[in-house]
C-alpha cells in the first residue's frame, strides 16, 4: 500500500490559531494535544506564491509557506512532515499517523 503524507504539525490551539487566515486549511487532531494539518492540493494552491518548489527540496511545501510556518513557530514548535512510499510498515503510528495514508483523507 502506498503512503502519502504532506502536513503540518503543532500543538493544537497554535494551529487552530494560525489557520484562520486560511480558508482552505483543516485540522485533525492526532492525539497528545497535537494536531495535523494537511496540505491538501487546494491549500497547496492557495498559499504558494508561484516561486516554484518549496525549499530546502521539500516537494510537498508550498514556495513561500516557510514564512507562514517560520511566523507561527514564534508561538510554538512547529513541525512540516512528509513521507512517501510504497510498501513496508507504517512507521509513524506512535504518533497516531498510521490513520490514514494520504493527506487528504485526514479531513475526509
Amino acid at each position: 500500500m502506498a503512503y502519502d503524507l504532506r502536513a503540518v504539525i503543532a500543538d493544537g490551539e497554535l494551529l487552530r490559531g494560525g489557520v484562520g487566515e486560511l480558508p482552505a486549511a483543516r485540522l485533525a487532531s492526532i492525539g497528545q494535544g497535537l494536531s495535523l494539518m494537511p496540505v491538501t492540493d487546494e491549500l497547496f494552491d492557495s498559499v504558494a506564491d508561484g516561486g516554484g518548489a518549496g525549499p530546502l527540496g521539500l516537494w510537498g511545501l508550498p514556495g513561500g509557506f516557510e514564512k507562514t510556518l517560520a511566523a507561527w513557530s514564534a508561538g510554538g514548535l512547529v513541525a512540516y512532515v512528509e513521507a512517501k512510499y510504497f510498501g513496508g510498515e507504517d512507521e509513524f503510528a506512535a504518533v497516531g499517523l498510521d490513520k490514514h495514508r494520504h493527506s487528504e483523507a485526514w479531513i475526509a
